[in-house]
């Protein structure tokens, strides 16, 4: 694997500890919710808002809004709209989850609303209620931003999450040609251009703006170049692209890339969300994604999710595992396989498609290991340990019993098998560590990013049952729920 220098050592003087009220310092990273369905379906208010540092409603969901930071007034919580659709539906009480609605486009300037070659207006891909806008028209980016603030002084709101924020067009309009945005460089230009106005304006009010950036993997230099205009940003794909799909994962170059790009946010004291799709009850995929972000966060700038449904708040008990500072960067330690050691504890993730035996350096619980020196991780698993007995820190000792052999299946010492939602050899990968794309995975990485589309009718709209079904399908690193089960999706 190819060794990157900003995963090689790196001070640890440069990770972030933020206090936090009754503890010395804050985790090294945490946890944040998107919950669109209509009505919200948090289960339990307090236990949500004690859990998380964002939470992400429907505009609609002011009372729930009201409750969680009630609970918890350190908590943000971040009202859902579109930056690149006009919806011709509305939730409760006539609001709708888009800056500007359909029926506002129309009757303020149509051309806010892109035509294709043939002329006819363009309604995104498997989101018949979602038209495309005209993010470069300088009318829409204005009326989009004052509707915008105007609804963040009518709630709770600590600020908004901008879905739809892509680099390309490509995922929204499928085989259709926009004809003001024929090409990837136009369609980017003119978000950018959206991004320089909107951004500045919220934040400029006190407001944060947290934008879902479509494709991250897909177009980095965009997204870096794009940072400077938001609060942060979240990654629809985080390690992880599919719930659905066994050969969902990033393959090492991509999932190296994904670490990376915490810490290139975090330096800009940006914040990190980072979404690995999953169903929630796959412990070895949530253990997966978590022990892959406590690889590249330092401390209060990076949250993490695993989404399914976008229907309500996710948990493990492995995210609660004390394990203090960190005390250097991640670092490869052969065949594949990652380690980050912390104050507390020891944080191990094999990327790759082959199984990796791996050393601890002493005894070490945790990830259904008791009292191990070491183990074999299977492709596409991950330990979270804490020392069983006192270890110094240093260069591993050799171990002084057996390796254990971690089974990410039935977590016992047995035999390794391989994880659940992934073949025995792994994920199909590219030449260049991604994710193999095929026409099929296209199509589902389509349906990540339009789940986040979300913006997705509620329940009394005729078309909200088919979007609940597509959410559980679709999202996208592209900032959007999007249908796309593939290693590319659109932000929406």
């Amino acid at each position: 694997m190819p060794h990157r220098m900003s995963l090689a050592l790196a001070a640890l003087t440069t990770a972030l500890a933020i206090a936090a009220p009754g503890a010395t310092a804050a985790p090294v990273a945490g946890h944040f919710c998107l919950v669109l369905d209509t009505p919200s379906s948090i289960a339990n208010i307090s236990q949500t808002a004690r859990r998380n540092s964002y939470v992400v409603l429907q505009p609609w969901e002011v009372q729930q809004a009201t409750q969680l930071k009630a609970a918890n007034p350190e908590l943000s919580v971040l009202v859902y709209q579109n930056l690149s659709a006009v919806a011709s539906t509305t939730g409760p009480g006539g609001l709708t989850s888009t800056g500007v609605s359909y029926a506002e486009a129309i009757a303020q300037s149509p051309e806010w609303v892109l035509r294709d070659t043939a002329g006819a207006r363009v309604a995104e891909s498997g989101y018949p209620w979602l038209w495309m806008a005209d993010i470069g028209n300088t009318g829409y980016q204005r009326q989009w931003t004052a509707n915008v603030l105007r609804l963040l002084d009518t709630g709770p709101w600590d600020g908004v999450f901008l879905d739809g924020v892509n680099a390309t067009a490509k995922y929204d309009a499928g085989a259709r040609k926009l004809v003001d945005y024929p090409t990837d460089a136009a369609y980017e230009k003119a978000m950018r251009s959206m991004l320089a106005y909107a951004g500045p304006q919220i934040t400029g009010a006190g407001k944060l703006a947290i934008a879902n950036m479509g494709s991250w993997n897909e177009f980095p230099a965009v997204v870096a170049e794009w940072l400077p205009y938001v609060s942060g940003a979240m990654d629809e794909q985080f390690v992880k692209w599919s719930a659905t799909s066994s050969n969902a994962y990033s393959g090492p170059s991509s999932w190296q890339a994904q670490i990376e790009a915490i810490e290139a946010t975090e330096r800009m004291g940006k914040q990190f969300l980072a979404v690995i799709q999953t169903n929630p009850s796959n412990a070895q995929a949530l253990r997966y994604g978590w022990a892959s972000a406590l690889m590249g966060a330092n401390g209060g700038h990076t949250s993490f999710f695993a989404a399914n449904a976008y229907d309500g708040d996710t948990w493990s008990d492995e995210y609660e595992v004390p394990l203090g500072e960190p005390l250097a960067a991640a670092y490869p330690i052969g065949d594949g396989a990652w380690e980050r050691r912390f104050e507390d504890g020891l944080v191990l993730v094999n990327p790759s498609s082959t199984s990796v035996k791996v050393t601890f350096g002493g005894s070490y619980s945790g990830s259904g290991l008791a009292d191990a020196s070491g183990s074999t991780l299977a492709s596409h698993t991950a330990l979270i340990l804490t020392p069983a007995a006192p270890v110094s820190a240093g260069v591993p000792p050799t171990p002084l019993v057996p390796e254990a052999t971690y089974d990410p299946v039935g977590e016992t010492t047995a035999a390794t098998a391989a994880p659940a939602e992934a073949s025995a050899a792994g994920p199909a990968t590219d030449e260049g560590g991604s994710p193999a794309t095929s026409p099929q995975s296209t199509t589902a990485s389509k349906q990540h990013l339009r789940s986040f589309k979300q913006h997705r009718p509620p329940t009394h709209c005729p078309s909200s049952r088919r979007a609940r079904r597509s959410s559980r399908c679709r999202r996208s690193s592209h900032g959007k729920h999007d249908r796309h089960d593939s290693p590319h999706h659109a932000a929406k």
